[in-house]
Order: structure tokens, then sequence, then C-alpha cells
């Protein structure tokens, strides 16, 4: 079903696919250098869920995400909704994702434009947790500059 690839304690992310479980594993790297444990799972499918495994991996009482690469709608997070397997559970769940129609640009501007690299990521859950992040984090942290195009 899934597999954490990298344990914390004070907040979870929930994502899949190379370029996002990147941004995750970048923000989780930013929180931990502020003290902070963000717990990053990998989901590699989108459709085949179980109540077993998100009471295994999500923090009860805790924040959690899931970080998608495309529309709020229509994603992981609408089909646990859709089945219920978000239904019932005492976790806090956020769904982070487009809000609007992607931007045109390589894979580094559109996800700083959105605010979806990792840096934005750790903004994010830091600020929900009451935490300033420290550390100057850059806008290109999230270098594909190498990939092809």
């Amino acid at each position: 079903m899934g597999s954490i690839i990298k344990d914390g304690d004070d907040a979870c992310i929930v994502s899949y696919g190379p370029v996002m479980l990147n941004e995750a594993l970048i923000a989780s790297e930013i929180l931990q250098g502020n003290g902070i444990g963000l717990r990053v799972v990998n989901m590699p499918w989108l459709n085949i869920t179980s109540d077993g495994f998100f009471n295994n991996c999500l923090l009860e009482d805790k924040m959690n995400y899931i970080l998608e690469d495309h529309m709020k709608f229509g994603g992981l997070f609408d089909h646990l909704n859709a089945s219920k397997n978000l239904g019932g559970h005492k976790q806090k769940i956020t769904c982070l994702g487009l809000d609007v129609f992607p931007q045109c640009g390589n894979p580094v501007e559109v996800l700083n434009y959105h605010k979806l690299n990792g840096a934005s990521i750790a903004k994010v859950i830091g600020d929900n947790l009451g935490e300033k992040i420290k550390e100057p984090i850059p806008d290109n942290y999230s270098d594909y500059s190498e990939a092809p195009q």
C-alpha cells in the first residue's frame, strides 16, 4: 500500500512520484534543521488504500498533509474522502496541491510559483506548527537544472 521513507514525530506528509516525494524529502530536511520531525510516506497507488495503512502511517492528534502534484480535486485526497478512508479517523489532514490551473515553465519555476517546492512546504508546515523556520530558505532550493527538459 505504501511505506514510510523517513520517520518523524511532529507532522506527516503523504505523496507519490519522484518529483513530489523529492519535494517532501527536501521539506523534511529543512524542518529537521529547525528541530521539527516530518514523517514522509510514499503512496505508490492513488486508487488502492486501506484504513490500516493510514492508521499506521498518519500521526494521531498531529498535522498530516497529502501533497498532490495537480489539482486538489480528483487526486489522492479526493479518493480517500470518497472511499471513506479518511472518515472517522482522529488525524487532522490537509491537502497541499493546486487550486488553479498550473503555470507554464520548467519544474522548478512551476513548483516555486505554486509554492509546492520543498522550501514552501516546509514554511507551511512550520507555520501550522507555530514554528518560525529559522534558517534562510532560498526559492530555488529544489534544483532540477541538470534534469532533461
